[in-house]
């Protein structure tokens, strides 16, 4: 079994892309980032970054169709809100 010091370094040659580090994920431009969090119908949690409240919107309805329960959303302030509770705070006119 080979151990991490006997790979071939990378670059040229190697087949290894170089790409920058990916910082932390802390925000989109000065409005922050909405998360979404749900339950998939195998158990596991899931995670998902959304750039605006409308994204995250139609992120809760395509989890909601995929079967995922417990669905909430996180606004860039903190707090948590139910995908119901979620849509009802952004007072979307429908009419």
């Amino acid at each position: 079994m080979k151990r991490h010091a006997d790979r071939p370094s990378a670059g040229p040659g190697t087949g290894t892309i170089h790409r920058p580090p990916i910082p932390y994920l802390t925000g989109i431009g000065e409005h922050g980032v909405f998360t979404v969090k749900g339950i998939d119908p195998f158990g596991r949690s899931m995670t998902f970054a959304c750039g605006t409240d409308e994204q995250a919107m139609e992120k809760t309805w395509e989890l909601q169709r995929r079967g995922f329960r417990d669905i909430v959303v996180v606004d860039p302030a903190g707090r948590e809100l139910g995908a119901s509770a979620f849509e009802r705070s952004l007072d979307i006119d429908w009419d």
